[in-house]
This record gives C-alpha cells, structure tokens and sequence, in this order.
C-alpha cells in the first residue's frame, strides 16, 4: 500500500493503477526497457485472538516441531512459491508467485496480525531487457488476477474460525 491508515485504505486495484500510470508516464519519456517485472504487496489481517492458532486450518498452515506444541508461539512463518505461466502482451513468461504468511504483533499494544507479503515477479533467469510500456500494463492485468485470488484468501482465514 502507498500509504496506511488503519481506518481505509484503497483496493489493491487502485494502488495497482496508480503505479502503472507513473511508470507509463516515465516510460513515455525516458527509452526504458525492462528485463524483469514485479510487484510486492504487503496486507495485514484484522488483528485476532490467540485461539486462531488452536483451529483446523492454523495447524495446516503453521507446521512446527514437537518442541514447540503446547506452548505459546511468540513469532512464526510460512512461505510458499508456485512457478506459474502467463501471458504477456501475447508472450508467455514464467512468475515467481511467492506468499509469506507472518505473525506481526505491535510493540504499542500487544495486538497479533499476520502480514501478508505478495512477491509476484517474472523469473530470473531470463534477462533480456524486453518489457515495455504496453507489457507492464499487461502484466499489471494478469498479475492482478493472481493477487486478488490470493488476498481473498488471505482475508478469508478468519472464517475457519
């Protein structure tokens, strides 16, 4: 997000378009080409009690070792990455879709959230400076459908509960 306020914040779509439109601006202007796209996105959950880690779907999502059951997690993570074709301006190019589920807890008033970390981003091993303008916005359209899939996800957890 461009800015946080903890009482609205702008659909991802609107923050989505609003980089595109910059980098449209300063592609029109400079002879810029890309060799690798990619977007990072952070989302924190409402904040939650600390029987979400008692439910079916945290003990599916939180793996730990026998040391650590029963006892009270006081930080934890889990990452996840999916390699996945798209299409490109009518070119297919391989994401890196990449999803960090973090338990963040506020140094002010002991709240829990988890942190969502969206890395979406065209593999590296193909570094050919070939995106232009017209291929970031279509990547932005496909890259947003991912996005979107993955944050109703994420701000769904709570109705496992």
């Amino acid at each position: 997000m461009l800015n946080f306020n903890s009482e609205y914040q702008d659909p991802i779509s609107n923050g989505l378009q609003f980089c595109q439109d910059v980098l449209a601006i300063i592609m029109d202007h400079f002879p810029i080409l890309g060799n690798r796209l990619a977007i990072n996105i952070n989302e924190l959950s409402d904040s939650f009690s600390p029987e979400l880690f008692n439910t079916e779907l945290a003990q599916s999502v939180i793996s730990v070792l026998d040391f650590y059951k029963d006892k009270s997690l006081d930080e934890w993570s889990t990452r996840a990455n999916n390699q996945f074709p798209i299409q490109i301006s009518g070119k297919t190019e391989i994401l890196n879709v990449i999803t960090e589920l973090t338990l963040a807890q506020s140094s002010q008033n002991n709240e829990k959230r988890i942190l969502c970390h969206l890395d979406i981003n065209t593999i590296p091993q193909n570094q050919g400076f070939r995106f232009n303008k017209n291929d970031v916005s279509s990547f932005i359209c496909e890259a947003k459908k991912i996005i979107c899939n993955i944050i109703n996800d994420f701000e769904g957890l709570d109705r496992f509960e």
